[in-house]
């Protein structure tokens, strides 16, 4: 897959590719700083793997064709990163699951819009996807925007899904049914 590099908002290059083993550390880094930005992630600072245990995350994504690790960087900065799952199983091989996450100063400059693209292209181009799914944190507007703009429908809803200092939110599940229906 060639790097695309695109121009934000505030027209500066954002530069998308697939993670390597050498971008582990980097990625720990970052995961350090937006788990402790937004509480709109599942993971907590506790609970983030080592840069060992990401090479091996990256190794898997890297060998397989119908899920991707992506990571946008503006120069050599790490400023959001998309994740496209699909698993195996015949029976469900045909979907694929996204997660996407933004360094808090970068927001509303379109870099979940262009990680989101670049993830819905690969989808598309790997022969296998028909549905991409998300779950996201029901008061996380912004993101619900975004998900939208790409065509996802809102199918569910996991009340209580998340819970964040004592208090419950629940949990929007959406689907992109990619060029079958």
């Amino acid at each position: 897959m060639k790097e695309p590099k695109m121009k934000l908002k505030n027209n500066v290059e954002l530069n998308i590719k697939q993670a390597v083993k050498s971008d582990a550390k980097d990625i720990i880094e970052y995961m350090k700083i937006v788990v402790e930005e937004s509480d709109n992630l599942v993971t907590t600072t506790e609970e983030l793997i080592t840069p060992e245990e990401e090479e091996r995350f990256i190794e898997m994504y890297s060998a397989s064709s119908t899920s991707g690790f992506f990571v946008g960087r503006i120069e050599n900065e790490i400023v959001g990163v998309g994740v496209l799952s699909a698993l195996s199983k015949k029976r469900i091989a045909h979907q694929a699951s996204i997660s996407i996450s933004v360094k808090k100063e970068y927001w509303g400059l379109g870099i979940g819009t262009h990680l989101t693209q670049v993830m819905i292209d690969f989808a598309r181009q790997n022969g296998q996807t028909e549905i991409i799914n998300l779950g996201v944190k029901a008061d996380n507007i912004s993101a619900i925007k975004l998900y939208k703009k790409f065509g996802f429908v809102e199918v569910g809803r996991f009340k209580d899904y998340f819970k964040i200092n004592g208090r419950y939110y629940d949990e929007i599940t959406m689907n992109l049914y990619l060029d079958k229906f």
